[in-house]
Parts: C-alpha cells; sequence; structure tokens
C-alpha cells in the first residue's frame, strides 16, 4: 500500500451529468466544476437490475450481484423472516475490508448494507439518519439507533446528537431555496413540503456525520460515503422538473420545479466541505450508480410492482476522480461499475483481485500506474471480520421506515405472504443480474421459478423468453410467450415484440418482420420502445436493408443519444457497405456508452481490419476474448492480425484456439439444450398447473355469476 494515501469516495445515487453540465456551465455547481477542470471524468454504465442496494454493493467489491450476494433491500433472515439488508448480507470483502487487511483505515458513513459493519477504522451505519424520534424531544433526548449503526459503538455518544430532524430544517431559510413559493402550499392537504424536509434532514445528518469524523478523527486513509437524497428527492420531484411533463399540473410544476436543481445545488456544497476538510494531499472520487432520466425519456406510468421505481433510472451514472495521481481537464470514456473497486486498489497500491469482474480504468491516471493482482481477496487469509445483527424489534422498525419511504412495499412486515413476495423478488433481482453478467444458465431456473409464483407479470415470462433464447431453447422461448398470453390476457405489442425476437433467433428474418408489423399495428398511437427498435434494426440488417437499418438506428439515437445498440447497428451497416472508417467511428461510439459489450470491440477489430491496421485491430480483438472468451470469430480474426504483423507463434495459436471452439461448439451447444430441457422439464409442468389454477381462479366469479 502507498504510504499514508488519503482517498474520498463521494457517492450521490443518482445523479446524472445531464443534470450537472448544464448547471455547471451556468455557474451552479463549483465544487463538480473544479473536479471537472483539475480531474478525469466520465460516465459509468450501470448494471442490472439498477436497485441501488445492490448496485453501491458492487461499487464497494467489483463484482455482480450473484458474487456479493445482495438481493435488494431486505432478505428472509435465518428464521424464516424479512430483514433489511446488512453487511451480514454481503458474501465478499468490500474495498474498506481490503485495506484493513494492510493496515489502512476507513471513515465508512452511510453506505448501502453496511449495518452491523466493523472496519479497521468508523462506521456510522445507513440506519444512522433514518431513526424515528419524537418533535417534542431534544435530539440529545432522541432513541439511539440501533446496535450496530456505529463502530466503535461508543462512538454515538458523538454523532447521536448530531441527526438532523425533518422540523429543523428551516423552512424560511431552507425550503424557500428549493420551493420559494412554500408558503402558499396547504399543508393539510400537500404532504411534498414534508417529505422533502424528511429527506433534506437526512442529508444533512449523513454530512453531519462525515464532517464530524473528517474533523475530529484523522487518521483515515479512506473516507467513503454515500449520500441518497438526489435520488429520493427525484422520484417524486423530477415529474416537475422542466420542461412540463404531460398530465403535470400547471400550479404543481410552478411550484416544485426548482426543487431537483437546489437539490444538485446543495450536494454540490456538502462536496466542497467534504474536499476543504480533506485536504489537499487527498485524492476526490465521485461517483453516482446509476442516472436519473430527466427530459423526454422520463416515464409517463411508473409500474405499481415492487422496485417499479426503477424504470426512472438511467443507466448511465457518474465518475470523476481529481488530485494526486488523476488526470487533469481529461474525459475518460468506457468505464462500468466494475471498475471501481480495480481503479481504487490500484490507486492506493493494493493489487487486484482476479476474480473480480471489471478492469482498472488506466485511462483515468496521469502515468500508467503498476498493476498488480492476486488471485482473489477471498483467499488472503483474513477472515471476515464479525458483524454487529439488530434486535427484533429494531429489525421490525427499520422495515417500516423503509416502506414509509417507499424502498420496499407496505405488505413487508412480518407475514408469510410477505416472505414468499420478498423471496421471489430476491429471486427475480438475482436472475437479472446472472442475465446482465451473461450466466444464463444460473439466471433460468430461478426465471422459470418467479414466473410460476406469479405468471401474470409479463416482464417474467418476457424475461424467461429470452433466456431461453440466449441458451438456444427456442421451443421453450415459445411456448412461454404463448402461456403467457393466456395470463395476460391475449397477445400485447410487447408479446408480438418478442415472438419476433425468437423468430429472428431462428433465423426467419420475415416472420420477425411480421410479427413487428402487427405489434405496431397493435400499438397505433404509441411510439415503439428502443428494444423494438433494436428488434426493427436487427430484422432489416437479417434482409440486408442497409438503409432502412440505418434510419431506424439513427431514430432510436434520436430517443436516447446514449443507445449503444444503436451505433452498433449502425457500424453493422457501414461494415456491409465497404465503409470501415465510419464503421470503426460508430463502434468506438458504443465503446465510450457501453465498454462491456463484447460486440463493440469485436466490430471495431473488423473495421480496423478493412483499413488494414492490423495492431489497433489487434487491440480490439484481444479486447473482445477477454470479455467473450468462447468467440470462435474473434480468435480467428485475432489469428489474421497476428500474421500480418510477424508474430506467426501467436497467430498459430490464435488461430487453433478458433478451431477447438468451433469445432466443439455445436456437440457442447448441443448436450447442454438436452441437458436444460431435462432440468427444466419438471419445472415447465409445474409451471403450467400453476397457470392452470391461476386462471381457474380468476374464472370462478364468472362462472359464478354465469350460473346465477
Amino acid at each position: 500500500m502507498k504510504a499514508s494515501p488519503r482517498l474520498l469516495l463521494v457517492g450521490w445515487d443518482g445523479a446524472d451529468w445531464k443534470l450537472i453540465h448544464p448547471l455547471v456551465h451556468r455557474g451552479g455547481m463549483p465544487a463538480v466544476a473544479r473536479l471537472l477542470k483539475e480531474g478525469v471524468c466520465g460516465h459509468l454504465t450501470a448494471l442490472e437490475p439498477p436497485l441501488s442496494p445492490m448496485l453501491w454493493t458492487s461499487v464497494a467489491t467489483g463484482k455482480h450481484a450473484y458474487y456479493h450476494g445482495v438481493p435488494g433491500f431486505t432478505e428472509v433472515g435465518k428464521e424464516g423472516e424479512v430483514i433489511p439488508v446488512s453487511a451480514a448480507t454481503r458474501q465478499c470483502k468490500a474495498l474498506w475490508e481490503m485495506l484493513g487487511e494492510r493496515g489502512g483505515r476507513t471513515h465508512l458513513v452511510n453506505w448501502f448494507a453496511t449495518h452491523g459493519e466493523r472496519p479497521n477504522g468508523h462506521l456510522v451505519s445507513d440506519c444512522y439518519n433514518t431513526w424515528t424520534c419524537r418533535r417534542e424531544d431534544a435530539p440529545a433526548d432522541w432513541p439511539s439507533p440501533p446496535r450496530g449503526t456505529y463502530w466503535p459503538e461508543d462512538l454515538g455518544t458523538f454523532l447521536d446528537p448530531a441527526r438532523v430532524a425533518p422540523w429543523e430544517v428551516n423552512p424560511d431559510e431552507i425550503i424557500r431555496l428549493f420551493v420559494p413559493d412554500a408558503d402558499t402550499v396547504d399543508q393539510e392537504k400537500d404532504r411534498r413540503l414534508w417529505w422533502l424536509a424528511q429527506r433534506l434532514g437526512e442529508a444533512f445528518t449523513t454530512h453531519s456525520a462525515v464532517c464530524w469524523l473528517l474533523e475530529n478523527r484523522p487518521d483515515w486513509n479512506l473516507t467513503a460515503v454515500c449520500y441518497r437524497a438526489l435520488d429520493e428527492i427525484c422520484h417524486l420531484f423530477m415529474p416537475y422538473h422542466p420542461p412540463r411533463m404531460a398530465g403535470v399540473k400547471e400550479d404543481d410544476f410552478a411550484l416544485y420545479r426548482h426543487v431537483v436543481t437546489a437539490a444538485y445545488r446543495l450536494h454540490d456544497l456538502f462536496l466542497a466541505r467534504l474536499i476543504n476538510l480533506a485536504g489537499p494531499e487527498a485524492a476526490v472520487v465521485l461517483v453516482s450508480a446509476h442516472g436519473f432520466h430527466s427530459d423526454h425519456l422520463r416515464p409517463r406510468l411508473t409500474p405499481g410492482l415492487p422496485a417499479g421505481g426503477t424504470v426512472w433510472h438511467r443507466s448511465q451514472g457518474i465518475f470523476g476522480a481529481m488530485g494526486p495521481g488523476f488526470r487533469k481537464d481529461a474525459q475518460l470514456f468506457g468505464a462500468r461499475l466494475l471498475d471501481v473497486t480495480p481503479t481504487l486498489l490500484t490507486w492506493l497500491g493494493l493489487p487486484v483481485g482476479a476474480d473480480m469482474e471489471g478492469r482498472v480504468l488506466v485511462d483515468a491516471f496521469a502515468a500508467a500506474p503498476k498493476l498488480e493482482t492476486i488471485p482473489s481477496w477471498e483467499l488472503s487469509g483474513h477472515p471476515r471480520r464479525a458483524t454487529t445483527p439488530m434486535e427484533a424489534r429494531e429489525r421490525e422498525t427499520a422495515l417500516q421506515q423503509m416502506a414509509a419511504r417507499g424502498s420496499i412495499p407496505p405488505a413487508v412486515a412480518g407475514s408469510t405472504q410477505a416472505v414468499v413476495e420478498t423471496e421471489r423478488e430476491n429471486d427475480w433481482n438475482l436472475a437479472r443480474a446472472s442475465m446482465d453478467g451473461g450466466r444464463w444458465e444460473e439466471a433460468l431456473p430461478r426465471l422459470e421459478h418467479v414466473w410460476r409464483l406469479y405468471p401474470e407479470r409479463a416482464d417474467h415470462a418476457q424475461m424467461l423468453a429470452i433466456c431461453q433464447l440466449r441458451l438456444g431453447l427456442f421451443r421453450e422461448a415459445r411456448e412461454t410467450m404463448e402461456a403467457c398470453c393466456e395470463t395476460v390476457g391475449g397477445p400485447t405489442p410487447e408479446v408480438h415484440a418478442m415472438l419476433a425476437n425468437i423468430a429472428l433467433e431462428r433465423g426467419d428474418a420475415r416472420a420477425a418482420q411480421a410479427h413487428l408489423r402487427t405489434a405496431e399495428a397493435a400499438g397505433a398511437g404509441r411510439l415503439p420502445t428502443l428494444r423494438e427498435l433494436d428488434l426493427l434494426g436487427r430484422t432489416q440488417l437479417a434482409l440486408r436493408e442497409w438503409k432502412n437499418c440505418e434510419a431506424t438506428c439513427r431514430k432510436g439515437l434520436e430517443i436516447d443519444p446514449s443507445n449503444a445498440i444503436a451505433f452498433l447497428g449502425l457500424a453493422r451497416c457501414a461494415l456491409q457497405q465497404r465503409q470501415p472508417v465510419e464503421a470503426a467511428e460508430h463502434a468506438l461510439q458504443a465503446i465510450a456508452v457501453q465498454y462491456g459489450n463484447p460486440m463493440g470491440h469485436f466490430l471495431l477489430g473488423v473495421a480496423l481490419i478493412g483499413q488494414e491496421k492490423w495492431e489497433p485491430a489487434t487491440r480490439a480483438l484481444a479486447a473482445t476474448i477477454r470479455l467473450d472468451p468462447c468467440n470462435a470469430a474473434a480468435h480467428r480474426l485475432l489469428a489474421s492480425s497476428l500474421e500480418r504483423l510477424g508474430k506467426k507463434e501467436a497467430a498459430q495459436g490464435a488461430l487453433e484456439k478458433a478451431r477447438r471452439l468451433r469445432a466443439g461448439h455445436e456437440a457442447e451447444s448441443s448436450r447442454k439444450q438436452i441437458r436444460l430441457r431435462e432440468e427444466s422439464a419438471g419445472r415447465a409442468a409445474e409451471l403450467r398447473q400453476a397457470i392452470a389454477t391461476r386462471r381457474a381462479k380468476a374464472d370462478a366469479p364468472r362462472k359464478a355469476t354465469a350460473a346465477e
């Protein structure tokens, strides 16, 4: 480890460059402006599903949820009851644990899923700023937060009085900065100001804790703090952010249009104070694990489902770093959430675990860093520290508070149904995480299970069908969508789009085109989704309709300029029309948005070969293979590039690898499909029975009425 490094890691949940850049240009966020000028900044691609406890644990571990084990806000405990996730939930080591093994000390404040943590340093958990208190009590008399909030435990002596209650958020001095006409609000009918005061009180409480530690406990190497208020404020007030959304009342828009902007400016003030307290020798890293839709991509409807609010989350968060060792006034491209921990470990002078799924963001450093690895931090010989559990009554209070703020459904209060729903939603979350990581076989039984429990959820069926497609189970995917039609009351545009996807994977582009036309007709009057545009573009590619595909991709980019799939489509079109320079440009744009998609690197490699740029083509194809080791075509093209560079031995090795992959692919694919069909046969029978039972229950009232 470096001699006495100091790294300040600041998390802003839900922060988005789309909102930050205009404010910076208007002079409204001077601390971030300094970060942009003196540091390196770029987008940070999130993971699926975009659920904050899962994402922020990935930020801290460098691993996806199927490794770290945090499945959402709650889990089912050993006694069969619903409990909040905590440090005990996490199944692998976090950055502060790795640092602690080498003697480094950490201040850890308000990070998701850290309750009960015992770092080498100080903890203020994510329960610190949400514990209930009575208005008539002075802060010193408020009940202490649950055991496990502080480490060392006597930290509460100093930090209990530092909490800020919502009624301490002055309506004239603070609330008016967010809602200038707050005095006109009838607060008996409109509780939004009170809700805002609650979120601000929690933000000030978090800030009080981290500032106290920086001022009073100077022995630290890492300070990591997560502010949750931006995301929570945006969930309520983003519909009122300019421009006014359809359906938003003019009076509400006039009242609350400034709230989101004011929240960003407040967080800029927080950041300025932390930078000052950390001192000039500290490096500063600012991260958000996902963005937040703020423009024409804002959803018109929020699904009334657990975690339905994540439809507002944008897949691009933020990354910014400044201070010793980092580049100045530079842009960073292709950063992913999983890259944060490897990059911070490297800055700290610590080795990266070879089992981590991200990469070191070498381009963020002023000079090429020394890269060290170990097989895994889980095998370092240091067991994880013990954690401090909550008591039963404290868990119940924590769940009530999480329900009150909308993090979990109100039904999660200890009933048997709550346990079933929690297990189902966590399986759903982990299945989506497995799909995001390309672990399709792991996702399949989870998806079958959640759909069996809740077959009315069309999104369950669609995700299951996508997984089946990726595993080559075409017949099963079609059966899934046919069953979905029965449970949701007929074929919807989304179902037809999924049937188009199945037809396309089976090589029947004409059938896919017919399904897409049916979907368009069934959804007359609505705009096509980005997924539907992607399907249309792929279909046009298969039909060799290059110009139509280009038009479809550009339409997708008009809807979302950071749509990596559209850039990939344009790259494919350019390659087919023998335009390698244009293809390389589009592939690079796709990589900048979504570095982890191997197709961007592959198309870049093909385009560079078309320009006879053998060295950069070799690098692009090597990146493809790192992300997709079984890509036989990438190995074959890499062999061709290496041959052109005179590296005959390496070229022969790559070619041999391509031959082995190609020879073994068909046999292995056939064996895998037979095995998967056998394994899922019993589950499929259970699924059909569950659907029949649900249908019978739904039909019973109608039959009874008809009999009368």
